[in-house]
């Protein structure tokens, strides 16, 4: 019912910079928008950027990062993040309150499943990806030997457990149901998007003797966001117009990245921009 309030867990920045966050972004809004601000968000306690006002909210929640003794715990408890320890309290103490509960990331509801159920809430998980691939593709040895059967094993029980559950990509879709088989709930890709007041790059035409400068953004930090600027610079940086410039932009570029952009003078590297479409709006060929 939409006459009851809804609780939104965000483990991923929904003011910060990135892929992730800038779809997080999306979804809270057009959530709060659809449940008229009759939403509660659970966010972590250290993120202090600046509220996108239209994002009506009626609380916000905040998740302190876990104890020594807890992360020391943790591959026997599988509380791997900070956040579905907050949520049941949240849910115990207020569960009449809400109707439905949206998990932004499957590590949360694969924890967080029982206690919806226990009391009769709708649990819908958004996926960003398929997150074991994800984290193995980026962490390494004992971390990684560790935690990917328990991240493997979240996932699993967010998808066979959630009323509804939500992929950006066809592709992911389809990738769950060879994986984890049959979900009870139902499947949809809700893909991503932009909210309608957003504030659209603005591009101009230049002559056809102005220099061209070329545009490239994404999460730098990732294995899969490195892999793809080494691949532009091996493979097709050369074809390039001698006089172009290639401007790089992008969260926490990694030491490789850097190094390859320090290594032509025309690629200007820009970490952690405060507004993605401005840097856009410098380009030509984005």
């Amino acid at each position: 019912k939409m006459t009851d309030k809804l609780l939104f867990l965000a483990p991923v920045n929904p003011m910060g910079i990135g892929g992730g966050s800038f779809a997080t972004h999306a979804y809270l809004r057009a959530f709060s928008e659809l449940w008229e601000g009759k939403v509660d968000v659970l966010l972590a306690d250290s993120w202090k950027d600046k509220w996108d006002e239209q994002i009506k909210v009626d609380k916000k929640y905040t998740a302190k990062p876990m104890t020594k003794v807890q992360y020391v715990l943790s591959p026997l408890t599988h509380e791997i993040q900070r956040y579905s320890r907050v949520a049941e309290k949240i849910l115990q103490e207020h569960h009449e309150d809400y109707s439905c509960v949206i998990s932004n990331g499957s590590s949360i509801s694969g924890k967080l499943y029982k206690t919806t159920q226990k009391y009769g809430l709708k649990l819908v998980t958004i996926h960003h990806n398929c997150e074991p691939e994800f984290f193995a593709a980026n962490t390494k040895g004992l971390h990684r030997t560790v935690y990917l059967p328990i991240v493997r094993q979240l996932e699993r029980k967010a998808y066979q457990e959630s009323d509804l559950n939500l992929f950006l990509t066809g592709q992911d879709m389809s990738r769950f149901g060879e994986l984890y088989g049959e979900a009870k709930g139902s499947c949809h890709v809700i893909g991503v998007f932009e909210f309608n007041d957003y504030n659209k790059p603005h591009v101009t035409e230049k002559e056809k003797e102005d220099v061209v400068t070329f545009v490239i953004t994404g999460s730098l930090c990732t294995m899969q966001g490195e892999d793809g600027i080494i691949y532009f610079f091996e493979n097709l940086y050369q074809y390039l117009p001698q006089n172009a410039k290639l401007i790089i932009a992008g969260r926490n570029p990694t030491a490789l990245i850097k190094e390859h952009c320090s290594r032509h003078a025309n690629v200007e590297l820009i970490a952690n921009p405060e507004s993605m479409s401005e840097v856009i709006s410098r380009g030509d060929v984005y």
